[in-house]
């Protein structure tokens, strides 16, 4: 009898260890709740970050749709095509004033992403790694402003962006056998996969969210640090605070379907110690140097004892490549130590010149997630 009662509890500790570790489950998910966004930005106390939706104290795009792209292409040199990047600011720009109720912009929104479906745009972008990396950034603006504006458009009008969207979305998963494979560029691909499957309620898709975060924090240096991204020279920031945002993105992602990335750690290195390191190396570039010294396709500038940080303001006026902080912010809270050495950073640079556009948070950063 006690032999029975051993082996059951053995099997029932077996059985715990698989369910914990078994894959999570989509639940078809946006990356905010809109409709209670869309109300909350209405309260006299959000009237501020409903101004920031509004976006009416930077360049405004006008309201010509921007003409379908066939697809995007190989660049020479450092860089990639920016032929969608007038789309992209577009449906951020618009999808943000949508949500705080604009009905013209809901409807350049709807009209911008059937006009693109109906042209299949994008189909004949090239399989090389930069194209792919410029269609990612692309698509995550395009999905969230289409989740904004989805309800307002009828089932043969939403199967059609969503027909459209799917393969191009399943495309970014492609490997390249390089290092793309493993650094930025493929947080950034799982970004958009995890976002897709979540909002499709593909569970196939949404684990490569889980993967790719239990990997870059496998690949974290003790100090937090990401050896991919800090020997890029004087870049070696540029694509830290990238990686911070994408897989903090994910980690967002997951809190929405109740799965929590953001308290994951592995001995002892996490999502904060990687956001700590950002901080501490952006006050004290010496903290990079070293790493940062390898020179590893390093950008414009071949001086790696200059760290390139421009992304602590608006880049061309427009896009603030700091619009994750206020999703990560808002999510720890000040009393995490992380947190509240980002908030202060921000408090110092980008949080003065609101609102943090960024498509690599999907759009309009401070109107989805901005508190008064």
């Amino acid at each position: 009898m006690m032999k029975n009662k051993n082996l059951l509890l053995g099997m029932a500790a077996l059985l715990s260890t698989f369910v914990v570790t078994a894959p999570a489950s989509a639940k078809s998910v946006d990356l905010f709740d809109v409709k209670a966004r869309r109300a909350e930005l209405q309260k006299p106390e959000f009237a501020t970050i409903r101004a920031a939706c509004m976006a009416q104290d930077i360049s405004q795009p006008d309201e010509k749709i921007p003409a379908p792209v066939e697809g995007l292409k190989e660049t020479e040199g450092y860089g990639t095509d920016r032929s969608m990047s007038d789309f992209a600011w577009f449906i951020m720009i618009h999808g943000g004033r949508a949500l705080a109720g604009d009905e013209k912009s809901e409807s350049l929104v709807k009209n911008a992403l059937l006009q693109w479906s109906g042209a299949k745009a994008l189909q004949e972008t090239e399989e090389v790694h930069d194209a792919y990396y410029a269609l990612k950034r692309a698509l995550l603006p395009t999905i969230v402003s289409y989740t904004i504006v989805r309800e307002g458009m009828s089932s043969a009008e939403r199967k059609q962006v969503e027909d459209w969207l799917d393969p191009l979305v399943r495309r970014v998963d492609k490997k390249f056998d390089g290092d793309v494979d493993h650094n930025n560029h493929r947080y950034l691909a799982d970004s958009v996969l995890t976002l897709w499957g979540s909002i499709a309620g593909d569970s196939e898709l949404y684990n490569k969210g889980r993967e790719r975060y239990e990997i870059a924090l496998d690949q974290m240096k003790p100090d937090g640090a990401l050896p991919l991204e800090t020997r890029r020279g004087a870049r070696s920031l540029w694509y830290m605070r990238q990686s911070v945002a994408d897989l903090g993105l994910i980690a967002e992602i997951y809190d929405r379907n109740g799965d929590d990335l953001y308290g994951l750690e592995r001995d002892g290195k996490s999502l904060p110690l990687l956001a700590n390191y950002l901080v501490s190396a952006i006050r004290a570039p010496l903290v990079v140097i070293p790493d940062a010294s390898e020179n590893v396709i390093p950008g414009p500038s071949p001086d790696f004892m200059a760290q390139d940080l421009e992304f602590l303001a608006r880049r061309g006026g427009r896009r603030h490549y700091m619009g994750f902080s206020h999703f990560y912010i808002r999510h720890y809270g000040l009393k995490e130590l992380s947190a509240a050495r980002l908030n202060a950073l921000m408090q110092e640079t980008g949080f003065k010149e609101l609102p943090l556009i960024d498509d690599y948070t999907g759009g309009n950063a401070t109107c989805f997630w901005g508190q008064p």
